[in-house]
């Protein structure tokens, strides 16, 4: 279940994520109202999320969608930086 706060004046939805598969840590995407009111219902009739949400990192998209935390994306792919994988 998300979870509502208000920060700084704006409402701010905490979306829950898949659970990590790298930390096996649960999560959440902090997501402002106007975003989410728009953007979730998009993402959940099937448009691409950096179509229903462009404005979060691709990051934030990627534990959305895996659970795959960004401090952990960069932890499995760190040898990785900067390589072309064909």
């Amino acid at each position: 279940m998300a979870r509502i706060e208000e920060e700084n004046g704006v409402t701010v939805i905490y979306v829950p994520t898949p659970r990590c598969f790298h930390c096996g840590e649960n999560g959440e995407v902090p997501i402002p109202f106007q975003m989410f009111e728009v953007g979730y219902p998009a993402y959940l009739a099937g448009r691409y999320i950096q179509e229903a949400f462009p404005e979060l990192s691709a990051g934030m998209r990627e534990q959305m969608i895996s659970g795959t935390h960004p401090a952990c994306w960069d932890e499995i792919f760190a040898d990785c930086k900067g390589e072309d994988i064909d």
